[in-house]
């Protein structure tokens, strides 16, 4: 009966609840690395939602603007694109100077995306998350 009541409060004094006020800083560092090291938290990535490539913000909202638009039918081509308001707006200098001058290409490009560039456009993007995917659908490529 000794050694069982012995036992028993050997194991209270090593269970978590259990505070010893005698302990040196070092044996409570080695502890909680062992703790650590036990419970690694490992990073689990999410195949269901896998994420391939990044996508700027403002090249999705060019291509909505650009799709809502068109689907307004009140401005042409080129008044969406030189609107004071600024519905496309250049994502940064290079695409600035680089814009075709032709406006219905371009109006085109952001719409329906470009084969040659592997970019997708606004129908695209937008039938994509009708489905609940995120910009590209994995199997569907609505062309």
């Amino acid at each position: 009966m000794v050694s069982y009541f012995i036992q028993t409060r050997r194991y209270q004094k090593s269970t978590q609840n259990f505070r010893n006020k005698r302990r040196r800083l070092s044996d409570v560092i080695k502890d909680l690395r062992n703790h650590y090291e036990e419970n690694k938290v490992e990073r689990v990535s999410r195949e269901q939602y896998p994420i391939a490539g990044k996508v700027r913000p403002i090249i999705l909202q060019n291509r909505f603007n650009a799709l809502v638009l068109k689907l307004e039918d009140k401005l042409s081509n080129q008044e969406i694109l030189t609107h004071k308001d600024n519905y496309i707006r250049a994502s940064d200098t290079r695409t600035a100077k680089g814009r075709s001058q032709n406006e219905g290409r371009v109006i085109n490009e952001l719409i329906g995306g470009n084969a040659k560039k592997n970019s997708f456009g606004a129908k695209q993007i937008l039938l994509s998350v009708c489905d609940g995917y995120f910009v590209m659908h994995p199997t569907k490529n609505y062309l």
